[in-house]
């Protein structure tokens, strides 16, 4: 209407509902924030009878909209579900809910980089169990699990500096590693570093796999033990 008559730009009434409208903006920001995100949608149908608010107006009521759904979706503590509408809409990142899900991660996480310094597997595991369905997180764990079996190899390695006889447990350990984890340079610096030591071992037709896939094994607590 304003469009077609300039002239009502400058009547009391068309200022009384950019007024309001500004007020219902303000209402709807807050109640975004407040997380009454119902509220902002019918708000925001309101909105529709002024025109000069579209776009903010499509804006608050897309977000409520998709925080409603999140808020659905963080109710199933589906991780993997929940990491995925995030990555789709990434202003949930500054959410508080999702910041809780992150920060309770990464304690978990460096709590497990503890326990991978001392070898031990079946820790990492049990801590770290509900996020395995989360591919990123997933491969975060697969590279704890892993330096936590290079410290099962070093301290094989300790043990022959001493005059222990651990070439059986060595060999299995390396092939076992391989095949979890593929041929890295890791295990290559400690297949060198046995050979100094006189440890001769066996390794042909080794399969070799990949970090990505770890998780498909049902893993011993020490690497030298037979996996599935």
């Amino acid at each position: 209407m304003v469009n077609r008559f300039p002239f009502l730009s400058d009547s009391d009434e068309y200022h009384k509902a950019v007024k309001y409208g500004e007020i219902l903006v303000k209402k709807a920001k807050e109640l975004l924030k407040q997380g009454e995100y119902k509220q902002v949608v019918n708000i925001a149908d309101i909105l529709k009878q002024f025109p000069m608010f579209k776009e903010e107006t499509e804006e608050l009521k897309r977000k409520a909209k998709i925080l409603l759904e999140f808020h659905r979706i963080l109710a199933t503590k589906d991780l993997n579900l929940i990491e995925k509408f995030v990555k789709e809409h990434s202003f949930l990142e500054d959410v508080e809910d999702y910041q809780n899900i992150e920060k309770e991660w990464r304690d978990k996480f460096q709590e497990c980089e503890v326990y991978a310094a001392k070898g031990e597997v079946l820790e990492i595991l049990e801590q770290l169990q509900n996020y395995m369905d989360v591919k990123e997180k997933r491969i975060k764990i697969g590279q704890l699990i892993r330096s936590a079996y290079l410290q099962q190899i070093i301290s094989l390695l300790a043990k022959a500096l001493k005059g222990q006889d651990v070439t059986k447990c060595f060999e299995a350990s390396v092939k076992n590693y391989i095949k979890i984890f593929g041929y890295d340079m890791e295990i290559s610096d400690l297949i060198e570093k046995a050979k100094r030591l006189k440890l001769e071992i066996n390794l042909e037709n080794v399969p070799e796999g990949d970090l990505t896939k770890w998780h498909l094994y049902k893993l011993p607590e020490k690497i030298w033990e037979e996996i599935e």
